[in-house]
């Protein structure tokens, strides 16, 4: 996994492997200039990498020019062998673009482009280099941290897995309806959303309120990437914590949708909030997923069931609510 990360962080080297990447020009930590032939026609954009996790994770987005967002998560696979998955939110441009985009073939264009990548880091055996320092997303700001350097500690991590017999698509749709949201948080947290979208996309607002221990609290958060049926990732803008940032991901496999989260996040108050954390917030959030690991599997269960609906003497397909009776 460190050879795949690692190539990955030479953006020059793209071209190697990306079909339609004429050039990627580095032009500091954060910032790329690219130039891409697109249906016979060349252009220039930039693009700021926005998140950056030395084996974990590389983010970015177009700044100006074609709207191009997009991340690269790596996952283990043993000692020897890791997962690189690409997830992509380009907006499709012209005629030919839109044909491309409809018929599949930028998804498979994507796929040849990884075959390439795959092929190139197999005969050589190990990444040219690569840089890892990260850079980090904190509120609705974005920080560089060099390698070897150090802000302060490092933020806390939780991880949980869990897999539900339901299609990343189907998952997906679930998440994307803020009212689910209440759904899976626990009754004892005093849940209630105050402003919400109907649905759920990038730059979507959140602000709800909720108890601990008693305490009132109000939260404000931002989809900051979204990246249907595969991922999206909400920050905490107003809220408890210094750092909250929360990445949902949805894996295809066999028989289903394995559904990871990823959660960074900073108390108040470090270092001396990290002394009493594993008595407190560690206790607090493993209560919180393990009821929302729990919710979750029981109602995408109820969302995977299908109901025949006729209209207008055409039957339809739809995923039948958890509320419907």
């Amino acid at each position: 996994m460190h050879t795949a990360y690692n190539q990955w962080t030479r953006f020059e080297d793209f071209p190697r492997f990306m079909e339609h990447v004429d050039e990627v020009r580095q032009l500091d930590d954060e910032h790329l200039l690219w130039r891409v032939t697109v249906a016979r026609r060349t252009e220039e954009f930039d693009a700021k990498v926005t998140e950056q996790i030395p084996d974990t994770r590389i983010s970015w987005k177009s700044t100006n020019g074609r709207r191009n967002a997009g991340a690269v998560d790596f996952h283990p696979l043993g000692d020897e062998r890791c997962q690189v998955v690409v997830s992509m939110d380009a907006e499709p441009e012209g005629a030919l673009e839109r044909v491309a985009d409809a018929t599949g073939i930028a998804g498979r264009q994507v796929r040849a482009d990884l075959g390439r990548f795959k092929a190139m880091i197999e005969a050589r055996g190990s990444g040219s280099g690569g840089w890892r320092g990260s850079v980090e997303r904190e509120g609705s700001s974005t920080v560089v941290c060099r390698a070897g350097g150090r802000r302060g500690a490092p933020p806390h991590v939780l991880e949980r897995t869990q897999v539900a017999p339901v299609s990343p698509d189907r998952a997906f749709a679930f998440f994307s309806d803020p009212g689910n949201l209440e759904a899976i948080t626990p009754p004892w947290l005093r849940f209630r959303i105050i402003e919400a979208p109907e649905r759920l996309e990038r730059g979507s607002r959140l602000h709800y309120r909720l108890r601990l221990s008693g305490l009132p609290i109000r939260w404000l958060s931002e989809i900051v990437t979204w990246l249907p049926p595969r991922s999206f990732t909400d920050v905490q803008l107003e809220g408890p914590y210094r750092l909250w940032e929360h990445t949902h991901r949805l894996m295809p496999i066999a028989g289903g949708t394995e559904i990871y989260d990823h959660v960074r996040y900073r108390l108040p108050a470090e270092p001396l909030a990290s002394l009493v954390r594993p008595l407190t917030v560690q206790r607090w959030l493993d209560e919180i997923f393990d009821y929302r690991a729990e919710r979750i599997a029981g109602l995408l269960a109820f969302f995977n069931e299908k109901v025949d609906l006729v209209i207008d003497g055409v039957c339809e397909e739809r995923p039948r609510s958890p509320w419907s009776s």
